[in-house]
């Protein structure tokens, strides 16, 4: 099990409130997962707007599949939001299959990253956290 860093306080250090362990905070949406010892797996992460992206991707990789998306809630409009896109990818997850589809709600918007180089209105996503994360839950080696 690996430690995830979801919010970095300084460009080297995760803030207390962000760190993760374990897998209890990952939300699982779908998993019908089936790996030969020969599969690649195919590891992918975004936000909501990639739905139609990964929707392409799965009907084109026959191998397995993890997907993880984040999700923006730091205040109530936003909570409310992700409530919609995360219906959205459940509806969607419905037709895919071989996969692993994960999300993960962002809840925080003080990364220092989002306040040095970010001009969106969203906070900037811990790319490599989802990233491993996918990694962490793929059946494969490969």
């Amino acid at each position: 099990q690996h430690d995830y860093c979801l919010t970095r306080c300084e460009l080297r250090a995760c803030c207390a409130h962000a760190q993760r362990h374990g897998r209890d905070w990952v939300e699982v949406i779908k998993d019908d997962l089936v790996a030969g010892p020969l599969d690649v797996t195919l590891v992918t992460q975004g936000t909501a707007d990639r739905i139609q992206n990964f929707h392409i991707m799965n009907h084109t990789w026959p191998g397995p599949k993890v997907v993880v998306f984040a999700l923006f809630a730091p205040n109530p409009t936003a909570a409310a939001r992700a409530a919609k896109q995360r219906a959205e990818i459940v509806a969607a997850a419905s037709s895919w299959l071989n996969v692993r589809v994960l999300v993960v709600t962002l809840t925080d918007t003080a990364d220092v990253f989002t306040k040095q180089f970010s001009s969106f209105a969203n906070p900037l996503l811990p790319i490599n956290t989802l990233r491993n994360l996918g990694v962490d839950h793929a059946p494969t080696n490969y």
